[in-house]
């Protein structure tokens, strides 16, 4: 199975989306989406303060 959230985020590098985002986008579930993005190293978690969120718990990636 390739990994759908890892090419989307590839094609669209600079570009920060939630799992909801991505499970919509894709048209896959989300514990999908967290699982693929959990099993790449190709994806990161983005810092809070990269979106302008103050909020301690973030489920935003982006491509590396």
């Amino acid at each position: 199975m390739s990994n759908l959230v890892e090419e989307y985020l590839h094609e669209n590098k600079g570009l920060m989306l939630s799992v909801r985002s991505l499970s919509k986008r894709l048209q896959i579930r989300k514990k999908d989406v967290f699982y693929l993005v959990h099993h790449t190293n190709k994806v990161r978690k983005v810092n809070s303060s990269e979106i302008g969120s103050g909020s301690n718990r973030l489920h935003v990636f982006t491509a590396i």
